[in-house]
């Protein structure tokens, strides 16, 4: 598939955020979907992923699972980054149903769980920035509102869409990051941020 969106700063998913249902409140399905996209880019390689994390103190580093694994429970994760150094994708496939780059044998092979993870993401509070080849995309919700043809009246939904920033130099692979700041405490946020 193309890139058809070049110079867009907004895709619309005509998408409820209502659509995801009970499975994706849980934010575990959200990252294992995640991670599993990544897996699937490039056969038989293990993605990278990488943790942001934060002591009481305020002090925010990027670790490896590795090092993730010698800090005490003090340390808490704010943030997480999956990537991958497959082919990466194009943004239609943010927002089709039914297109995937997965082949009949493959788990997820439906074209809807980059839309649900966003979507989920975005109706609970945890950001998310998704990059590939040149463009980055962050879920959001708008309203978008449709005509009720039985009862003749407007309703209105959160619907899932993008916004999207296109960058001259092409990436390889692709990209999905979380920030749980949004998750933590107003006094916890407001330490993070002045450590940025």
């Amino acid at each position: 598939m193309t890139e058809t969106n070049r110079g867009k700063d907004f895709l619309g998913a005509n998408i409820t955020l209502d659509y995801c249902g009970e499975v994706w409140r849980d934010p575990r399905r959200i990252l294992l979907d995640a991670i599993q996209n990544h897996i699937d880019a490039k056969n038989d390689t293990i993605p990278d992923i990488t943790y942001t994390v934060v002591d009481p103190s305020g002090n925010v580093q990027q670790v490896t699972k590795e090092a993730l694994a010698t800090r005490d429970e003090s340390w808490k994760i704010i943030g997480m980054t999956i990537s991958d150094t497959g082919d990466g994708y194009p943004t239609p496939y943010l927002t089709m149903l039914g297109k995937s780059t997965k082949g009949d044998d493959d788990l997820g092979k439906f074209g809807e769980g980059l839309k649900m993870l966003s979507a989920a993401a975005v109706k609970q509070g945890i950001t998310v920035l998704l990059s590939s080849r040149d463009w980055k995309a962050t879920p959001t919700s708008y309203a978008q509102t449709v005509k009720d043809y039985e009862t003749e009246t407007d309703k209105t939904f959160d619907t899932l869409g993008y916004n999207l920033d296109w960058r001259a130099q092409h990436q390889r692979g692709s990209q999905t990051q979380f920030s749980f700041l949004t998750l933590l405490s107003d006094a916890k946020r407001l330490t993070v941020a002045q450590q940025a």
